[in-house]
Protein backbone atom coordinates (compact mmCIF):
# COMPACT_ATOMS: atom_id res chain seq x y z
CA UNK A 1 0.00 0.00 0.00
CA UNK A 2 2.67 2.48 0.82
CA UNK A 3 3.98 1.76 -2.75
CA UNK A 4 0.60 2.49 -4.35
CA UNK A 5 0.14 5.67 -2.62
CA UNK A 6 3.60 7.13 -1.11
CA UNK A 7 5.64 5.36 -4.33
CA UNK A 8 8.33 3.78 -1.93
CA UNK A 9 11.12 2.09 -2.68
CA UNK A 10 11.34 3.93 -6.64
CA UNK A 11 13.78 6.17 -7.71
CA UNK A 12 12.97 9.78 -8.74
CA UNK A 13 12.98 9.38 -12.87
CA UNK A 14 10.20 6.93 -11.77
CA UNK A 15 8.81 8.48 -9.11
CA UNK A 16 8.01 11.29 -12.39
CA UNK A 17 6.39 8.68 -14.49
CA UNK A 18 4.50 6.89 -11.93
CA UNK A 19 1.96 4.85 -12.32
CA UNK A 20 3.69 3.91 -15.34
CA UNK A 21 6.75 1.98 -15.78
CA UNK A 22 9.19 3.57 -18.64
CA UNK A 23 8.23 0.70 -21.60
CA UNK A 24 4.94 1.80 -20.24
CA UNK A 25 5.60 5.24 -20.99
CA UNK A 26 7.22 4.84 -23.89
CA UNK A 27 3.72 2.75 -25.62
CA UNK A 28 1.84 5.13 -24.56
CA UNK A 29 3.41 8.31 -26.20
CA UNK A 30 3.58 6.49 -29.70
CA UNK A 31 0.09 5.33 -29.15
CA UNK A 32 -0.68 8.70 -28.51
CA UNK A 33 0.84 9.96 -31.41
CA UNK A 34 -0.77 7.20 -33.39
CA UNK A 35 -4.35 8.81 -32.55
CA UNK A 36 -3.10 12.28 -33.25
CA UNK A 37 -2.38 10.85 -36.84
CA UNK A 38 -5.54 9.20 -37.06
CA UNK A 39 -7.23 12.66 -36.47
CA UNK A 40 -4.90 15.32 -37.91
CA UNK A 41 -6.59 14.89 -41.82
CA UNK A 42 -9.77 15.98 -40.17
CA UNK A 43 -8.34 19.00 -38.51
CA UNK A 44 -7.04 20.01 -41.84
CA UNK A 45 -10.36 19.53 -43.39
CA UNK A 46 -11.95 21.73 -41.16
CA UNK A 47 -9.68 24.65 -40.88
CA UNK A 48 -10.05 25.01 -44.70
CA UNK A 49 -13.61 24.26 -44.22
CA UNK A 50 -13.17 27.59 -41.57
CA UNK A 51 -11.65 29.44 -44.35
CA UNK A 52 -13.95 28.88 -46.92
CA UNK A 53 -16.56 29.59 -44.51
CA UNK A 54 -14.55 33.08 -43.49
CA UNK A 55 -14.03 34.12 -47.13
CA UNK A 56 -17.76 33.40 -47.79
CA UNK A 57 -19.60 35.61 -45.23
CA UNK A 58 -17.70 38.53 -45.93
CA UNK A 59 -21.09 39.98 -46.06
CA UNK A 60 -22.67 38.63 -43.22
CA UNK A 61 -21.10 40.13 -39.69
CA UNK A 62 -22.24 37.39 -38.33
CA UNK A 63 -20.93 34.33 -40.14
CA UNK A 64 -17.87 35.71 -40.61
CA UNK A 65 -17.18 36.30 -36.29
CA UNK A 66 -18.45 32.65 -35.92
CA UNK A 67 -15.66 31.32 -38.53
CA UNK A 68 -13.25 33.27 -37.17
CA UNK A 69 -14.25 31.69 -33.47
CA UNK A 70 -14.03 28.36 -35.05
CA UNK A 71 -10.58 29.20 -36.61
CA UNK A 72 -9.26 30.33 -33.12
CA UNK A 73 -10.29 27.17 -31.57
CA UNK A 74 -8.73 25.25 -34.11
CA UNK A 75 -5.47 26.38 -33.25
CA UNK A 76 -6.58 26.05 -29.85
CA UNK A 77 -7.08 22.52 -29.99
CA UNK A 78 -4.24 21.84 -31.66
CA UNK A 79 -2.20 23.68 -29.17
CA UNK A 80 -3.73 21.38 -26.39
CA UNK A 81 -2.88 18.20 -28.18
CA UNK A 82 0.61 19.25 -28.74
CA UNK A 83 0.61 20.45 -24.88
CA UNK A 84 -1.27 17.24 -23.63
CA UNK A 85 2.12 14.80 -23.26
CA UNK A 86 4.03 18.07 -21.10
CA UNK A 87 1.07 18.25 -19.30
CA UNK A 88 0.60 14.75 -17.99
CA UNK A 89 3.88 14.45 -17.14
CA UNK A 90 3.73 17.80 -15.18
CA UNK A 91 0.73 16.61 -13.21
CA UNK A 92 2.72 13.42 -12.44
CA UNK A 93 5.72 15.24 -11.33
CA UNK A 94 3.58 17.77 -9.35
CA UNK A 95 2.15 14.54 -7.55
CA UNK A 96 5.64 12.99 -6.49
CA UNK A 97 6.60 16.45 -5.33
CA UNK A 98 3.18 16.89 -3.23
CA UNK A 99 3.79 12.99 -2.03
CA UNK A 100 7.30 13.87 -0.49
CA UNK A 101 5.86 16.80 0.83
CA UNK A 102 3.87 14.85 2.63
CA UNK A 103 6.05 12.22 4.08
CA UNK A 104 8.62 14.72 4.88
CA UNK A 105 5.96 17.00 7.01
CA UNK A 106 4.26 13.76 8.95
CA UNK A 107 8.10 12.46 9.94
CA UNK A 108 9.09 15.88 11.22
CA UNK A 109 5.15 15.71 13.22
CA UNK A 110 5.96 12.58 14.50
CA UNK A 111 9.12 13.29 15.67
CA UNK A 112 8.25 16.31 17.34
CA UNK A 113 4.92 14.45 19.07
CA UNK A 114 7.10 11.14 19.74
CA UNK A 115 4.94 8.84 18.15
CA UNK A 116 7.00 7.28 16.22
CA UNK A 117 5.69 6.21 13.18
CA UNK A 118 6.12 6.97 9.73
CA UNK A 119 3.87 6.35 6.02
CA UNK A 120 5.81 2.94 5.49
CA UNK A 121 3.74 1.86 8.52
CA UNK A 122 1.04 0.92 5.72
CA UNK A 123 3.50 -1.21 4.12
CA UNK A 124 2.42 -3.89 6.65
CA UNK A 125 -0.87 -3.92 5.16
CA UNK A 126 -1.27 -6.38 2.63
CA UNK A 127 -3.72 -9.03 1.17
CA UNK A 128 -1.40 -12.48 2.45
CA UNK A 129 -1.03 -11.46 6.07
CA UNK A 130 -1.93 -8.02 8.16
CA UNK A 131 0.59 -7.77 10.64
CA UNK A 132 -1.62 -6.52 12.93
CA UNK A 133 -2.17 -6.94 16.76
CA UNK A 134 -5.00 -5.93 18.63
CA UNK A 135 -5.25 -7.54 22.05
CA UNK A 136 -8.41 -9.33 21.50
CA UNK A 137 -9.13 -12.36 18.89
CA UNK A 138 -12.62 -11.24 17.57
CA UNK A 139 -11.02 -7.32 17.06
CA UNK A 140 -7.98 -8.76 15.52
CA UNK A 141 -9.90 -10.91 12.98
CA UNK A 142 -12.22 -8.09 12.22
CA UNK A 143 -9.33 -6.02 11.36
CA UNK A 144 -7.68 -8.03 9.55
CA UNK A 145 -10.66 -8.45 7.04
CA UNK A 146 -11.14 -4.80 6.76
CA UNK A 147 -7.71 -4.68 6.01
CA UNK A 148 -7.77 -6.92 3.90
CA UNK A 149 -10.58 -5.71 2.21
CA UNK A 150 -9.39 -2.21 2.46
CA UNK A 151 -5.92 -3.61 -0.11
CA UNK A 152 -8.26 -5.12 -2.39
CA UNK A 153 -10.10 -2.41 -2.97
CA UNK A 154 -7.29 0.20 -3.25
CA UNK A 155 -5.12 -2.19 -5.60
CA UNK A 156 -8.20 -2.12 -7.79
CA UNK A 157 -9.02 1.68 -7.82
CA UNK A 158 -5.31 2.11 -8.46
CA UNK A 159 -5.56 0.02 -11.43
CA UNK A 160 -8.93 1.99 -12.56
CA UNK A 161 -6.45 4.98 -11.73
CA UNK A 162 -3.81 3.92 -14.41
CA UNK A 163 -6.72 2.70 -17.19
CA UNK A 164 -8.78 6.30 -17.04
CA UNK A 165 -5.21 8.36 -16.96
CA UNK A 166 -3.86 6.28 -20.18
CA UNK A 167 -7.37 6.37 -21.63
CA UNK A 168 -7.88 10.11 -20.84
CA UNK A 169 -4.09 10.89 -22.50
CA UNK A 170 -4.50 9.08 -25.57
CA UNK A 171 -8.19 10.40 -25.99
CA UNK A 172 -7.01 14.18 -26.19
CA UNK A 173 -6.98 14.27 -30.26
CA UNK A 174 -9.91 13.26 -30.14
CA UNK A 175 -11.35 15.31 -27.18
CA UNK A 176 -9.84 18.60 -29.16
CA UNK A 177 -11.07 18.02 -32.44
CA UNK A 178 -14.55 17.30 -30.53
CA UNK A 179 -14.56 20.89 -28.35
CA UNK A 180 -13.06 22.55 -31.90
CA UNK A 181 -16.67 21.21 -33.69
CA UNK A 182 -18.44 22.40 -31.10
CA UNK A 183 -17.60 24.77 -28.02
CA UNK A 184 -20.33 23.83 -25.79
CA UNK A 185 -19.59 20.07 -25.44
CA UNK A 186 -18.29 18.72 -22.06
CA UNK A 187 -15.20 16.89 -23.47
CA UNK A 188 -12.74 19.23 -22.57
CA UNK A 189 -14.37 19.83 -18.95
CA UNK A 190 -14.56 16.01 -18.45
CA UNK A 191 -10.58 15.22 -19.98
CA UNK A 192 -9.18 18.15 -17.95
CA UNK A 193 -11.35 17.62 -14.23
CA UNK A 194 -10.34 13.22 -15.04
CA UNK A 195 -6.84 14.01 -16.02
CA UNK A 196 -6.70 16.30 -12.65
CA UNK A 197 -8.32 14.11 -10.17
CA UNK A 198 -6.63 10.90 -10.88
CA UNK A 199 -3.31 11.93 -11.39
CA UNK A 200 -3.50 13.83 -7.54
CA UNK A 201 -5.64 10.76 -6.59
CA UNK A 202 -2.40 9.31 -4.55
CA UNK A 203 -2.62 13.07 -2.52
CA UNK A 204 -5.35 12.61 -0.57
CA UNK A 205 -5.35 9.21 -0.01
CA UNK A 206 -1.51 10.07 1.40
CA UNK A 207 -3.42 13.24 3.58
CA UNK A 208 -5.92 10.69 5.18
CA UNK A 209 -3.42 8.04 5.45
CA UNK A 210 -0.95 10.20 7.50
CA UNK A 211 -3.79 11.42 9.29
CA UNK A 212 -5.22 8.33 10.63
CA UNK A 213 -1.53 6.90 11.25
CA UNK A 214 -1.19 10.01 13.66
CA UNK A 215 -3.97 8.68 15.81
CA UNK A 216 -3.24 5.32 15.97
CA UNK A 217 -0.59 2.69 15.38
CA UNK A 218 -1.54 0.52 12.51
CA UNK A 219 1.23 -2.47 13.59
CA UNK A 220 -0.28 -2.15 17.13
CA UNK A 221 -3.63 -0.93 17.30
CA UNK A 222 -3.88 -2.28 20.75
CA UNK A 223 -1.65 0.77 22.17
CA UNK A 224 -4.25 3.68 21.28
CA UNK A 225 -7.97 3.39 20.23
CA UNK A 226 -10.17 0.25 20.10
CA UNK A 227 -10.49 -2.17 17.23
CA UNK A 228 -14.50 -0.80 16.65
CA UNK A 229 -12.60 2.79 15.85
CA UNK A 230 -10.26 1.37 13.86
CA UNK A 231 -12.54 -0.36 11.60
CA UNK A 232 -14.69 2.95 11.30
CA UNK A 233 -11.46 5.04 10.55
CA UNK A 234 -10.73 2.61 7.60
CA UNK A 235 -13.91 2.35 6.29
CA UNK A 236 -14.05 6.37 6.20
CA UNK A 237 -10.56 6.39 4.05
CA UNK A 238 -12.13 5.99 0.65
CA UNK A 239 -14.88 7.91 1.15
CA UNK A 240 -12.95 10.80 2.75
CA UNK A 241 -10.04 10.78 0.54
CA UNK A 242 -12.85 11.06 -2.85
CA UNK A 243 -14.41 13.89 -0.90
CA UNK A 244 -10.70 15.92 -1.56
CA UNK A 245 -9.94 14.17 -4.96
CA UNK A 246 -13.40 15.54 -6.33
CA UNK A 247 -12.92 19.13 -5.21
CA UNK A 248 -11.09 19.28 -8.46
CA UNK A 249 -13.56 18.66 -10.36
CA UNK A 250 -17.07 20.47 -10.91
CA UNK A 251 -20.30 18.61 -9.83
CA UNK A 252 -20.96 18.30 -13.72
CA UNK A 253 -17.86 16.66 -14.63
CA UNK A 254 -18.12 14.36 -11.75
CA UNK A 255 -21.29 13.39 -13.11
CA UNK A 256 -20.11 13.16 -16.73
CA UNK A 257 -16.83 11.39 -15.83
CA UNK A 258 -16.12 8.05 -14.43
CA UNK A 259 -17.08 7.42 -10.43
CA UNK A 260 -13.63 5.25 -9.91
CA UNK A 261 -14.86 4.30 -7.00
CA UNK A 262 -17.99 2.55 -7.77
CA UNK A 263 -16.26 1.18 -10.40
CA UNK A 264 -14.10 -0.48 -7.77
CA UNK A 265 -16.77 -1.50 -5.38
CA UNK A 266 -18.15 -3.35 -9.03
CA UNK A 267 -14.96 -5.04 -9.86
CA UNK A 268 -14.74 -6.05 -6.08
CA UNK A 269 -18.34 -7.47 -5.79
CA UNK A 270 -17.97 -9.02 -9.74
CA UNK A 271 -15.94 -12.33 -8.54
CA UNK A 272 -18.45 -13.00 -5.23
CA UNK A 273 -21.77 -12.70 -8.16
CA UNK A 274 -20.12 -15.62 -10.00
CA UNK A 275 -19.99 -17.59 -7.00
CA UNK A 276 -23.55 -16.62 -6.03
CA UNK A 277 -24.55 -17.47 -9.73
CA UNK A 278 -22.58 -20.55 -10.13
CA UNK A 279 -24.50 -21.77 -6.87
CA UNK A 280 -27.71 -20.82 -7.99
CA UNK A 281 -27.25 -22.97 -10.92
CA UNK A 282 -25.82 -26.00 -9.04
CA UNK A 283 -28.75 -25.89 -6.52
CA UNK A 284 -31.06 -25.35 -9.80
CA UNK A 285 -29.63 -28.21 -11.35
CA UNK A 286 -30.27 -30.52 -8.39
CA UNK A 287 -33.92 -29.45 -7.86
CA UNK A 288 -34.25 -30.28 -11.56
CA UNK A 289 -32.55 -33.57 -11.36
CA UNK A 290 -34.49 -34.29 -8.08
CA UNK A 291 -37.78 -33.14 -10.13
CA UNK A 292 -36.84 -35.45 -12.74
CA UNK A 293 -35.99 -38.44 -10.53
CA UNK A 294 -40.04 -38.27 -8.96
CA UNK A 295 -41.58 -37.66 -12.39
CA UNK A 296 -40.02 -40.93 -13.70
CA UNK A 297 -40.86 -43.01 -10.41
CA UNK A 298 -44.30 -41.48 -11.07
CA UNK A 299 -44.90 -42.99 -14.65
CA UNK A 300 -43.00 -46.21 -13.58
CA UNK A 301 -45.71 -46.63 -10.67
CA UNK A 302 -48.45 -46.03 -13.20
CA UNK A 303 -46.96 -48.69 -15.74
CA UNK A 304 -47.35 -50.73 -13.34
CA UNK A 305 -50.53 -49.99 -12.05
CA UNK A 306 -51.98 -50.25 -15.69
CA UNK A 307 -50.46 -54.00 -15.88
CA UNK A 308 -52.32 -54.70 -12.90
CA UNK A 309 -55.81 -53.72 -14.23
CA UNK A 310 -54.89 -55.65 -16.79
Amino acid sequence: MDKLVFLSDLEEAEKKIAPWTGSEKEFLNLWFLAMTGVVLPFYIISIAVSFIKLMTYSGNPAGRSEAIQSIWRWFGALLITVAAPVLVESLTWLTSIFLDGIQYAFQLVAQESGINRTPGNWGAINFGGVAITTGSILGTVLVKLMFAVFWVWINVVYVIRKIVLSGMFCFTPLMALMWSVNKNTTAIAVWLGELASNAFMPVAHALVLCTILGFMDVKNINQQGTWFQVLIAIYTIMPLAEVIRNTLQTLFTRMAGLNEEHTAKKAWQLPWDWVAYCLSVGSSAVHWEQTIHLLMLLHLHHRQVQVAVA
